[in-house]
C-alpha cells in the first residue's frame, strides 16, 4: 500500500502489527522449523526503500524476545514489530513487549519523547 500512497519524501513513517513473519531467523525465532517466508524479502524492500527501522530491535539488537508462543510443540516467534522513519528514531526513547489482553500475541509498546510537526 506504501506504493501507492503518494508520499511526501520527507513524510515520516509507523507502520504497526502482527506481520506473521520474523525478520532476523536467528534472534526471532525459538523452537520448531525456522522458515523464511517470501514476505521477509518484501518487507526487508520496502524498508529499504522507505529508510525504515525494526525499532525494537535497534534497541535490543542481540535480545530474544517473542510475541507470539505455541504451547505444543513449544514455539516461540517475534512476528510483530513497529517499522518507523529512520529520521524518527531519536524520539523514542523506550520500546517493551508486554502481555496483552485477550490474544494470542504479546504488545510491544513505543514510548515518544516528542513529535514535531
Amino acid at each position: 500500500m506504501l506504493d501507492e500512497l503518494d508520499l511526501d519524501p520527507d513524510c515520516e513513517i509507523i507502520i504497526g502489527g502482527d506481520f506473521n513473519t520474523h525478520l532476523n531467523p536467528m534472534l526471532d525465532n525459538l523452537g520448531g522449523r525456522i522458515e523464511t517466508k517470501p514476505s521477509v524479502r518484501r518487507i526487508k524492500e520496502l524498508m529499504m526503500t522507505y529508510d525504515l527501522i525494526d525499532i525494537w530491535r535497534i534497541h535490543r539488537p542481540e535480545k530474544k524476545s517473542f510475541t507470539w508462543t505455541q504451547k505444543k510443540p513449544f514455539i516461540r516467534r517475534r512476528l510483530d514489530f513497529w517499522l518507523i522513519s529512520n529520521a524518527v528514531q531519536d524520539n523514542i526513547s523506550k520500546t517493551d513487549i508486554i502481555p496483552a489482553i485477550k490474544s494470542d500475541h504479546s504488545a510491544i509498546t513505543l514510548l515518544f519523547d516528542s513529535l514535531e510537526k
